[in-house]
């Protein structure tokens, strides 16, 4: 599992759930933003035309706009990228 995987499955795999509960206990609101994750886990980032772009060691990504976010798999499977993500890529079936 990718490091954008694991990011994903903890904040619901949808594109729309923005926090997920604290594995920091020195968190006091009790909760992670996904763009902290990311931002603490990205090797580079990126913005463009609305998007935050977050790439990680692995090769994958999570890219975040105001509205939704997805994820990227190494090997050429990353969303909004024109045509959308390819969920039936190699990588993305792994």
């Amino acid at each position: 599992m990718t490091i954008a995987q694991q990011i994903a499955t903890r904040f619901n795999n949808d594109g729309q759930t923005w926090t997920a509960p604290s594995d920091n206990p020195s968190n006091s609101a009790g909760e992670d933003h996904i763009q902290d994750v990311c931002l603490d886990l990205a090797e580079d980032t990126s913005h463009t035309a609305g998007a935050d772009r977050y790439d990680f060691a692995d090769g994958s990504s999570i890219v975040i706009t105001s509205s939704a976010w997805d994820l990227g798999l190494p090997g050429g499977c990353f969303c909004w990228e024109g045509a959308g993500h390819d969920d039936t890529c190699d990588r993305a079936q792994n």
